[in-house]
């Protein structure tokens, strides 16, 4: 049953834009297909003419396009100016239709700062006279198939003819990436038949016959070729040098680069790696893609020999591996079938046994981009110390340095249940620090396994060379900042009690500390608490006075435990204040218990009272038998305790001080219980008379 215009309001606006836009022949064409696509939420909600603002803007854009160019305009339109507004900037392409348009517009919007609002993107059959002016436009037929993209994106910093920039180089790479591809995959072939017909002296056979496998494979639609070029190795002045051969370059690399100045010259380690007498070179670029996504691109190098089997050059493929080679299994890959069996021989392993087998699914989750690169030796220690581990709830860190020094790849093993966006960002900071990194790029594996997996890459600025490293140190450091606040609060309660004692009570608060309760009280101090409550005993309460670390001097905070009922903040406050201080902040803590009445914790901060306090050391026992004193009703609550902080002065000192106080009124001294505290606390000289008084008696 077709919808009612009554309960399609996006239908009941395009229908307004239809009828605003005849009159137009090229209007009356293109309303009824730009916005097919879109949202009807992203439309309902928008004005007619705000609508039809965007659809003229665009047509006038593409009003002429010369062929094999793309136009592209950024603006902000306004009510005022351009009689439509979107509410934000706008970006308008018109180009021929090709693959992995949207995705690179918006990788590059993304990696200038702005995100996209909202993105409508027909696809039209459009003629054009011979200068390029548009003519007509149809949502099929004969003509040009163009992609017209009307990208809402958020406000920035960038202008818009920097944008307008960077998104005309990117759609000039797509476009020479697109239209290079079919002569890459066939260089891919042709060399793939080259190599195993003119096999190179000295090179083994079935090294040979992979790198031919991998080379049809990555043909196969195994591989998004973006640029490819050929290289000759020279040597000049004493130096190993690779010169572009001019004219070959194709896609993003069409363009022949500047061979002026050290452009092309090999340091030390990379020329000794460049005449290494082996067929592939497969490694990661140090450049993003501009093209489908910003990763890093993937290098596939097939060296060129001389007929004594020296090298004399290269070539080179640049492209991003398909998202499909995931879903294939390492034993029907070129070269990383020979790696799984390089791995079980270094290890003597049975592909059917137990361990063959673990090693086997080790090998199948590990990131294919990183098993082309990896030596066999090294990837089957990794692979034997993660089966070693097993269900051990271990943190383990293993690292691979590029040969050519442009990046670290490190691979953290963690608890899975400790493994959050928190922790990668700590492990990410640690590693980028300790190895003077200039970006980083990561990928999880969270499974069923009881271990986390985080690949991370460090890299170099150009130019730079990444830091040594004491990796023992490092795994030491992230090993740190994985454990958790329970970890933490687990071993010092053992450090305190023994593992027996420990375990007990571990077991009283299985149930958990309150979140909060962990983000604000280091575990040391946890265990302090919590030593102090196994000391409790009905509704007793216990006190700890403290310090905190790194504070004012005058700051103190007082931790008031009770298991049982909660306690009133109304009953607490009188007593502090009675001592000379005023509570500036309070954190109540509920714990469960097993077995056992709720634990209840407050923590309150004061400042203590300005000028020398006497006995600063002995002050937090006289403070919590004060506190407890007039707690429990041993001691009146009126500001005379307030000697006990200010004073050397004990509660029982200031009891007595006090029937001295009382007596004097009963004589009939004039003298009030106001006037005299406001004097024995005003008046350090006479406090300080008085507490020699007492030590004299």
């Amino acid at each position: 049953m077709a919808q009612s215009r009554a309960d399609d309001p996006a239908g009941d606006v395009l229908g307004e834009v239809e009828v605003m836009a005849s009159g137009s022949p090229l209007l009356e064409d293109l309303a009824p297909v730009y916005y097919r696509h879109v949202p009807p939420e992203d439309i309902e909600s928008r004005s007619p003419a705000d609508l039809l603002g965007a659809m003229v803007s665009h047509v006038e854009l593409a009003s002429t396009r010369p062929a094999g160019t793309a136009r592209v305009r950024v603006h902000t339109p306004t009510e005022e100016a351009d009689g439509w507004t979107c509410g934000g900037p706008v970006v308008e392409i018109v180009t021929d239709d090709m693959p992995f348009l949207v995705d690179s517009v918006a990788a590059e919007l993304t990696r200038l700062g702005r995100s996209l609002r909202l993105v409508i993107h027909p696809i039209l059959s459009v003629q054009r006279d011979m200068s390029g002016a548009l003519q007509g436009v149809a949502a099929d037929g004969p003509g040009t198939r163009e992609s017209w993209i009307h990208a809402e994106i958020s406000r920035g910093s960038a202008p818009a003819a920097e944008i307008e920039a960077s998104l005309s180089r990117v759609l000039r790479d797509v476009r020479e990436a697109v239209e290079d591809w079919p002569r890459m995959r066939a260089k891919a072939l042709q060399t793939a038949d080259q190599i195993q017909e003119h096999p190179p002296a000295g090179i083994a056979s079935d090294q040979v016959n992979e790198a031919a496998a991998l080379l049809r494979w990555v043909a196969d639609d195994n591989f998004t070729f973006l640029g490819y070029r050929e290289y000759d190795l020279l040597v000049e002045g004493g130096r190993d040098r690779l010169r572009a051969v001019p004219g070959t370059g194709l896609g993003i690399l069409r363009s022949d680069p500047d061979l002026a100045g050290d452009a092309g010259f090999l340091s030390g380690p990379v020329a000794e790696r460049a005449r290494e007498p082996r067929i592939l070179v497969l490694t990661t670029a140090n450049s993003r893609s501009t093209v489908h996504r910003p990763t890093y691109l993937d290098y596939i190098g097939v060296k060129r020999f001389d007929e004594s089997g020296r090298v004399t050059g290269e070539r080179r493929f640049l492209g991003i591996y398909a998202a499909s080679m995931y879903a294939q299994s390492v034993r029907e890959i070129p070269v990383l079938r020979a790696r799984a069996d390089e791995v079980l021989a270094e290890l003597d392993l049975e592909p059917r046994s137990h361990t063959g087998k673990e090693v086997m699914q080790f090998l199948e989750t590990y990131p294919r981009e990183e098993l082309f690169q990896v030596e066999s030796a090294d990837v089957a220690a990794v692979a034997l110390a993660v089966h070693q581990m097993a269900e051990r709830r271990q943190t383990r860190l293993f690292v691979r340095r590029d040969p050519y020094g442009r990046f670290m790849s490190c691979f953290v093993y963690l608890p899975r249940d400790r493994y959050n966006t928190a922790v990668r960002l700590r492990i990410q900071e640690i590693l980028q620090s300790a190895y003077g990194g200039d970006s980083v790029d990561y990928t999880a594996r969270v499974s069923e396994s009881v271990l986390a997996r985080l690949h991370i890459v460090v890299r170099a600025a150009p130019g730079q060379v990444l830091h040594e490293v004491d990796v023992v140190e490092l795994q030491s450091r992230i090993a740190q900042a994985v454990r958790s606040w329970d970890d933490d609060f687990s071993a010092e309660l053992i450090a305190r009690v023994g593992e027996d004692r420990a375990a007990e009570i571990l077991e009283t608060y299985s149930q958990g500390f309150p979140e909060s309760y962990k983000q604000e009280v280091p575990p040391d101090a946890a265990v302090k608490d919590i030593l102090i409550a196994q000391t409790l005993s009905g509704d007793e309460v216990r006190l700890r006075l403290y310090a905190p670390h790194g504070h004012d001097a005058r700051l103190r905070r007082l931790k008031i435990i009770r298991a049982g009922d909660p306690i009133s903040l109304s009953r607490v406050l009188p007593v502090l204040s009675s001592l000379g201080v005023i509570v500036e902040d309070e954190h109540p803590y509920d714990i469960p218990r097993l077995g056992l009445a709720p634990l209840h914790v407050y923590d309150l901060g004061f400042q203590l009272p300005e000028g020398d306090i006497p006995e600063r050391e002995a002050l937090r026992q006289r403070f919590e038998d004060g506190f407890l004193a007039i707690w429990h009703g041993r001691c009146e609550a009126d500001a005379l305790n307030g000697l006990v902080v200010r004073t050397a002065l004990t509660w029982q000192q200031v009891v007595i001080l006090r029937c001295y106080v009382r007596y004097l009124q009963q004589t009939g001294s004039s003298l009030g219980q106001e006037f005299v505290e406001s004097a024995l606390l005003g008046n350090r000289a006479i406090a300080q008379l008085i507490v020699e008084l007492f030590e004299a008696r």
